[in-house]
């Protein structure tokens, strides 16, 4: 079995895979008035988009999906500043993430992702029970399905790249703090 390490999310050590929502570390400024700053976000988006809300409860920290979207920047959102987990990986040309690559990053406070095109992620490891999200994703994510997959919780679509490494590839990878 694999243990992989959990690192502090910052502007810095997250900036292959996506940027930091809720710091400005590493954010341009966008616009100033009257004592309003904004910041821009690097945000892509190629389709409709929903904005939904996740209400995820504490699961066991092993990998075992992992997915990535080629249409839009897929931004998780903590809503009530409870941490939160996430192992990313980055993009690869072939249909699965390279294992020597997942990194796991601990999220605190009100610090989100949104995450790059194509990177490859596991839906967030919370801490807390009833920790909730909002989450930014395209209309097509999860209606791009498999009807027919080689593996349960496979899916594939026109924005949607979903793998079970461990039926797949036998991984066995659990996240420790």
């Amino acid at each position: 079995m694999r243990e992989l390490k959990v690192e502090i999310a910052t502007a810095d050590s997250i900036k292959d895979f996506g940027s930091l929502v809720g710091s400005q570390d590493g954010i341009e400024k966008f616009m100033s008035f009257e004592g309003t700053q904004i910041f821009k976000v690097p945000f892509d988006l190629k389709e409709d988009s929903e904005l939904i809300v996740c209400k995820v409860d504490r699961r066991p920290m092993t990998l075992s999906i992992m997915e990535r979207h080629f249409k839009h920047t897929q931004t998780f959102i903590p809503m009530d500043g409870k941490p939160f987990i996430m192992v990313l990986a980055p993009n690869t040309k072939g249909p699965l993430p390279d294992p020597a690559l997942l990194r796991a990053f601990l999220f605190k406070d009100v610090t989100g992702i949104a995450m790059h095109l194509g990177v490859w992620h596991e839906f967030p490891f919370v801490l807390e029970d009833a920790t909730q999200f909002a989450v930014v994703l395209s209309s097509q994510s999860h209606h791009s399905d498999l009807t027919d997959p080689e593996y349960e919780w496979d899916g594939e679509g026109a924005d949607l790249e979903r793998r079970n490494l461990h039926a797949r590839e036998g991984y066995d990878v659990t996240v420790v703090m």
